[in-house]
């Protein structure tokens, strides 16, 4: 869980927030909480799952960007802080 929040924090700081970021956090998802399972908060999950798949740097239409991407980690790392899974 540890290289998880690594990441979410990474992007939510700024420090990197970049679209491959975005993957390595897809990947980690899908390999560790295959559908969600496991996952602290399935709103949390699912939030994040649908902002990874529409994650654009920039935004445009139908897409998120950097802000909307950072509430939602914000979010994430919130909802497994709160699990003590940290």
């Amino acid at each position: 869980m540890r290289d998880l929040t690594l990441l979410l924090h990474q992007f939510a700081s700024g420090e990197d927030q970049s679209r491959e970021l975005v993957q390595r956090i897809d990947t980690l998802l899908s390999e560790r909480f295959p559908g969600g399972e496991g996952f602290p908060n399935v709103e949390a999950y699912e939030d994040l799952e649908v902002a990874i798949a529409c994650y654009r740097p920039g935004g445009g239409q139908f897409m998120y960007d950097e802000a909307q991407m950072v509430l939602i980690c914000a979010s994430a790392l919130a909802a497994i802080e709160d699990s003590g899974l940290t």
